[in-house]
């Protein structure tokens, strides 16, 4: 199963809408700067996928922004991102997931909507292929982001990752998800776990119960040795003796005036519920001591000493004086009331004197504003005419009518020259148009033919490429030979095979011949013909780029032409519209404009002194009714006031007036507020004896109810019966406390043996509880001894598997980029940890000397590039021999930052064994465009079968990518 096509909607740094087509092609090549988002691709298929991206996993920061949204498509109202995903196989599987600026995530697969945990299962389910694994609880322990990183999709962060950054416990956790043993393995550790600290917590549980069982064992313990010495001390008296006393109690008790009296007054046996009754009657009687005593409380704390009749006489003293009080505030308010009307008249004498001063200045102000303004009318009238002064609104408005139409005419005239001169443009784009598009034919035959050659030359390489034989040095001389005589061509001046670089380029071809001729003697006659025809295919390729460009240079300028021809014919169209001149000759038009012009040059200064003249006759008319206006209200001010008119004008006279009442308002308002305050003070003193005299009539009312008498509304008297109440309730107290005593003595026994009972239960039940700690305490022994035998298998099946997958991680190693002397990876797991050494030999590991291993290889020092090929070779092996996914995909993101040239074409000797022999699909990023050319070039592969994408800018508003297979389909 192959990838197929990825759409990517708003996605990271991809506004708008990306179609990237991967259909039939097994090399995809993708070409950019850093930061252009090679990564984001990958990125994108991870995330579809697996619902994640690991460079975010473990980390808070992608919650304070959106991540995956576009920024600068989120800032202009978008509020989702979308990622499609196509695979192939047989039919085609469509994947697509979605996510909102809420986090609100959609996933659809093949149309059909699914929750997200139901629709990752399907998503394993279809990759995953059921000939080789069909154990569905096995499937559920997959880890599905984890798997693919660790076999399908390397990124730049896991290269170097599981080689030097990792600890040795994460590195095997990512090997148990690669190999898909982690049911087996962690999964199963944790289930061990589980039961340990299921068992762990029974025995807490159980201690804890024994603890509480010992507690309550001592507790009885105590009680029952006290009860059982308090029997032998005292003795016990018969039954009829107890009975006897308690009758003495609730006779002697007779005098306390209580309803619960009858409690004892009705014993007649002696048993736990009778004890319980004198319990409940002493209580009784405490709580009734109590009640009392808050009575008396409440008298003494809120001074509650008055009587009845002396209450009521200080009331009607109180209420007399407020009644006094009242009728002096009344008087005094009347007069207030007259001030405050007198100095409301006196005020409104003041801002009418203070109004006729601004109306005389207003006045005086609008009359120099009417004089001037008819002054600049006739100094208007003399610039305009020197014939006659007079003039009238009749004669402006027929001239500014006259003058309007005039210049209406004018722009109408000015506007359909420019539509003729528009006409004679559109002529002029036509033929310009027509000719083009000749040339753009003319240029496509071209290119139809070059093509044609193109495929032809293809054919023939084809042809002779299934006559050779395939030899490994043949193929190598082969490539030497192909760049020689590429460079041969080109006057390159640096070697791509072995690196040197030649001051000039005769030296360089110099150099060049003798390794053709050394390649010549590798190769035969078929494989010199193909190398020519490559030659050719070449030529015939740069030709079809040069042609293609004028072709893109003539769209260009066909669509500039269409542009402008659209934009002058929508202007033409608008100013048709608008126009009414049906004349069409351009000579009488412009002959018409001259006329009109001269006519608004010679009466232009006119027109505008009439407009002036206008204005100022307009403001002239509004002022003299101002004037008048003002006139009409100083004299209604003046007979409005008349009965006042001493005090008309005469500031001084009606401020000492205005002081004189002020004083006079503001001594009663002072006189009125202190007696107000004095009536609120008996006001408040009546209701607080009124409060007390409630008060002792609610203790009053309270005691008589309980105690079914009556008492006078006096406080000393109510306090002497609290008193000789709490007397009588405290004897009786003691009375029944002393049977209580009997009572309990005599019960005793029965309470002893009951203990006896009770003791020898509890420890029957510790017995039991001491027998089931010591099994939890076996089982937890057991556990401990099988989690210590299954760690001990694990790391033996995984360092057999282990020992299995070296031959391939060291044959990618040794091919790819070898160390000085250490050629070989030994891979030794201890403990669930995985580590990774470098040594002369490759030898299998075993448990006994992986201590011995471990020891000599305490740290791994490998430089970067060195780094980068084990973590490659790594990679490849668990791809390789995986067989549990349908996807035959390799991605890797950007692997050669550290790596030189030869590197570079050992790896595509192994890229290429992977797409041939193992029928892998290879996704590659680089940031180098040699050694992006330089893959597709070495692969042996038809040129449909591979694809090249190169990001060639990334701005705010778009990202720009260069490929066949790669289309915008929209711009946000």
């Amino acid at each position: 199963m192959f990838i197929n096509k990825v759409i990517l909607e708003n996605f990271r740094i991809f506004r708008g809408k990306h179609e990237f087509d991967f259909n039939n092609r097994k090399v995809i090549v993708i070409e950019g700067p850093n930061g252009h988002g090679k990564s984001t691709i990958f990125d994108a298929i991870n995330w579809v996928m697996s619902g994640k991206i690991s460079r975010y996993i473990g980390s808070t920061e992608y919650q304070q922004f959106n991540y995956l949204i576009n920024n600068d498509a989120l800032n202009n109202g978008c509020e989702a991102a979308t990622v499609e995903l196509y695979l192939g196989n047989n039919g085609e599987i469509k994947i697509k997931r979605s996510i909102k600026k809420n986090n609100e995530t959609k996933l659809t697969i093949n149309n059909k909507s699914y929750g997200i945990k139901e629709g990752q299962n399907q998503i394993l389910n279809l990759l995953i292929d059921k000939r080789i694994l069909d154990d569905s609880d096995l499937l559920a322990s997959f880890e599905l982001l984890t798997f693919i990183e660790s076999t399908l999709i390397l990124s730049q962060e896991n290269l170097e990752e599981f080689v030097r950054g990792n600890k040795p416990s994460e590195r095997y956790k990512k090997l148990e998800h690669a190999l898909g043993i982690t049911r087996y393995g962690n999964d199963f550790k944790e289930y061990l776990q589980k039961l340990k600290k299921k068992c762990s917590e029974e025995l807490n549980s159980l201690n804890n119960d024994r603890e509480i069982k010992t507690r309550k064992l001592e507790l009885q313990s105590n009680e029952y040795n006290i009860k059982n010495d308090f029997s032998k001390k005292n003795g016990v008296l018969l039954k009829s003796e107890v009975i006897k006393q308690i009758q003495q109690c609730w006779i002697n008790n007779s005098n306390v005036h209580l309803n619960s009296y009858e409690i004892i007054k009705n014993i007649t046996t002696i048993t736990k519920k009778e004890k319980e009754l004198l319990i409940q009657y002493i209580n009784i009687l405490d709580s009734e001591k109590h009640k009392l005593l808050e009575q008396k409380f409440k008298i003494e704390s809120r001074n509650l000493y008055i009587s009845d009749y002396g209450s009521n006489l200080k009331i009607e003293d109180i209420t007399k004086e407020i009644h006094t009080l009242q009728r002096y505030v009344h008087n005094r308010k009347h007069g207030l009331e007259k001030s405050n009307s007198r100095i409301h008249n006196l005020e409104k004498i003041l801002f009418i004197n203070q109004s006729l001063l601004r109306n005389q200045e207003l006045q005086t102000k609008k009359q120099k504003e009417l004089d001037k303004q008819r002054k600049e009318i006739k100094n208007i009238l003399e610039v305009i005419s020197t014939t006659s002064l007079e003039i009238n609104f009749s004669e402006i408005l027929k001239f500014k009518e006259q003058f309007t139409n005039n210049n209406e005419k004018l722009n109408q005239f000015l506007q359909k020259e420019k539509i003729l001169h528009l006409k004679e443009e559109l002529k002029t784009l036509n033929v310009k148009k027509q000719d083009t598009n000749k040339k753009i034919k003319v240029q496509k035959d071209i290119l139809k033919e070059i093509q044609q050659k193109i495929i032809q030359t293809e054919s023939n390489i084809l042809k002779l490429e299934n006559k050779k034989s395939s030899n490994l040095d043949i193929q190598i001389h082969n490539i030497i030979n192909e760049v020689q005589l590429h460079h041969l061509n080109n006057n390159g001046q640096s070697c791509l095979v072995c690196g040197t670089n030649f001051n000039n380029s005769e030296t360089l071809k110099s150099s060049i011949y003798d390794q053709i001729e050394n390649s010549k003697l590798f190769l035969n006659e078929i494989e010199l013909s193909i190398n020519s025809y490559k030659v050719n295919k070449n030529k015939f390729v740069t030709k079809q780029i040069l042609e293609t460009q004028k072709l893109d240079l003539l769209e260009i300028s066909i669509n500039r032409i269409n542009d402008s021809y659209s934009t002058i014919k929508k202007e033409m169209n608008s100013l048709n519209f608008n126009n009414s001149i049906q004349v069409e000759n351009l000579h009488d038009i412009q002959t018409m404009i001259k006329i009109l012009q001269t006519f608004k040059k010679e009466n232009e200064n006119k027109y505008e002194g009439y407009l002036e003249i206008e204005k100022k006759l307009n403001l002239i008319m509004e002022l003299e009714k101002q004037v008048k206006n003002i006139e009409e209200e100083i004299v209604k001010f003046v007979s409005e006031n008349r009965l006042d008119k001493d005090l008309i004008s005469n500031e001084k006279k009606l401020e000492k007036r205005i002081s004189k009442t002020k004083l006079y308002i503001t001594n009663v308002t002072k006189v009125i507020s202190t007696v107000e305050n004095k009536i609120i003070e008996n006001d408040q003193l009546i209701k607080n004896e009124i409060k007390k005299i409630k008060s002792l009539q609610e203790i009053k009312n309270e005691i008589e109810e309980k105690y079914q008498t009556i008492l006078p509304l006096d406080s000393s008297k109510i306090v002497v019966f609290i008193d000789e109440s709490c007397e009588l309730i405290e004897n009786a107290r003691y009375l029944s406390n002393n049977a209580l005593n009997v009572v309990t003595n005599y019960l005793n026994l029965d309470e002893v043996s009951d203990l006896e009972i009770a003791i020898k239960n509890i420890n029957s039940q510790i017995s039991e509880i001491n027998n089931d700690i010591i099994k939890y305490e076996n089982v937890s022994l057991q556990l401990n001894n099988f989690s210590d035998q299954h760690e001990k298998i694990q790391n033996d099946l995984v360092n057999k598997y282990l020992n299995n997958l070296s031959e391939l991680v060291n044959k990618y190693f040794r091919q790819i980029s070898p160390h000085s002397y250490l050629n070989y990876v030994n891979m030794i797991t201890k403990e669930n940890e995985l580590f990774l050494m470098l040594s002369n030999t490759l030898h299998n590991v075993n448990s006994t000397s992986v201590n011995k291993e471990i020891s000599q290889n305490a740290s791994l020092t490998l430089s970067a590039a060195q780094s980068t090929v084990l973590a490659m070779s790594i990679f490849l092996a668990l791809n390789k021999s995986q067989n549990w996914s349908n996807l035959k995909v390799i991605g890797i993101d950007d692997p050669f930052q550290n790596l030189d040239d030869i590197n570079a074409f050992s790896f595509i000797d192994v890229i290429s064994n992977l797409i041939l022999i193992e029928s892998r699909q290879i996704f590659l990023s680089t940031h180098d465009s040699n050694f992006g050319k330089l893959l597709i070039r070495k692969i042996n592969l038809d040129a449909n079968e591979c694809a090249y994408f190169k990001i060639q800018s990334y701005t705010e508003e778009a990202i720009k990518i260069q490929s066949n297979q790669y289309r915008l389909l929209s711009n946000t």
